[in-house]
């Protein structure tokens, strides 16, 4: 396993001139420097920086025999980086990057490394969250809006680098993304597609959080081939996920929709995993096709861990995301020539097509604003 940390420093809003001196990093699993972030006023158009030269000696140096890799992007609510002295529970390292049976106390089948090899990882690991002071100097009212629409696009600005050095070293890449790390992921991959449409060879997101217009954008750009692994059951993603956030996307609202709850429309590129889906037809079509292959997928909670987690803790998930990694008949193409009961319920083909993706809120004064008239207490003029 190869670790990589991004480290963004707090920096306010983007008018702020604490943003542009931020000095973000990525680091390796030892804390040490190799790839300066410069703080650009807008992560969601700048483009990344080219990998360094520490950056491409140390993909070069692991390069494992396969000549492949597969960057994991874990979510929400993280903090990697050594100098800060995370808690141990906050520390991806400990738990969905630590190894089998190794995972922070109270955590099993965490590990994503039951159903990812080792030796062709390379540990993504981005701080997605912040304490108090920060989220309130960068003029939000709630946590996740500072993770989702601060750290995601800068992490996305540092994975771009990484993947970019990936393929500069001849290495066919996929990715493995949970929750909010599918933001990070589809913004990356968006920052490459002018350029490397081809950067990554096939995404497999876990309960995506990132938003239905955003990756629909993206995914009709590259060629990058997607499964989404959604669940209509889970609360965080119908709740949480969709009301919170971007204060420019009202709840309920199609640009509010997320991947791992609403899904996508069917894309060459594309296709949705509905676990236990409701309409008893198609889950006994869903039951059926997975009883060939001897797995029982469930969305159901598991472990005591709420259904957010289920995706990536049922040892059958486990194994059907491998499969999805690994194995041809688990590839788009051949699932569809398998007459797989793809996509998620009440899907309306063409609500995202042509959308627009909201920007960055740039002024600290929009964002209080548009996040007043979200909570009905403002005007959005």
């Amino acid at each position: 396993m190869l670790k990589l940390i991004f480290s963004p420093r707090p920096g306010g809003a983007p008018d702020s001139g604490a943003w542009g001196n931020a000095a973000d990093r990525l680091l390796d699993g030892q804390g040490n420097l190799i790839q300066p972030m410069p703080r650009p006023a807008d992560p969601y158009v700048a483009p990344p920086p080219a990998p360094s030269a520490a950056l491409h000696a140390a993909i070069g140096r692991w390069v494992p025999a396969s000549r492949h890799a597969t960057v994991l992007v874990h979510g929400f609510d993280f903090n990697p980086v050594p100098d800060e002295h995370p808690a141990p529970a906050d520390d991806p390292f400990n738990r969905v990057y630590a190894m089998p049976d190794h995972e922070f106390p109270g955590q099993p089948n965490e590990s994503w490394f039951r159903f990812v090899d080792p030796a062709t990882a390379i540990a993504f690991a981005w701080k997605s969250t912040g304490s108090l002071s920060d989220w309130v100097e960068a003029c939000w009212s709630e946590f996740y809006s500072y993770a989702l629409c601060d750290l995601a696009p800068l992490a996305a600005r540092a994975l771009a680098t990484v993947l970019a050095a990936c393929r500069a070293a001849g290495l066919t890449v996929d990715i493995v993304a949970h929750s909010l790390g599918s933001r990070t992921s589809i913004m990356a991959i968006g920052a490459l597609a002018a350029s490397m449409r081809s950067a990554v060879r096939r995404c497999v997101f876990i309960e995506g959080a990132e938003y239905c217009v955003d990756a629909d954008t993206v995914a009709r750009l590259v060629d990058t081939q997607f499964v989404s692994i959604c669940n209509r059951a889970d609360p965080v993603l119908r709740d949480l996920a969709g009301s919170y956030g971007d204060p420019q996307r009202l709840p309920n609202s199609i640009p509010s929709m997320v991947l791992g709850y609403n899904g996508l429309d069917r894309l060459p590129n594309w296709l949705d995993i509905e676990l236990d889906p409701a309409d008893p037809a198609r889950d006994a079509a869903f039951r059926a096709f997975f009883s060939r292959y001897k797995l029982q997928p469930s969305g159901a909670p598991f472990q005591g861990r709420g259904q957010h987690w289920a995706a990536y803790l049922w040892p059958d998930n486990q194994a059907m995301i491998s499969r999805l990694l690994t194995d041809t008949n688990f590839s788009i193409s051949e699932l569809r020539a398998q007459n797989f009961p793809e996509g998620v319920a009440f899907a309306t083909p063409g609500r995202f097509k042509g959308q627009p993706v909201p920007g960055q809120i740039t002024t600290c004064l929009r964002r209080q604003e548009l996040e007043a008239a979200e909570s009905g207490g403002g005007s959005m003029a």
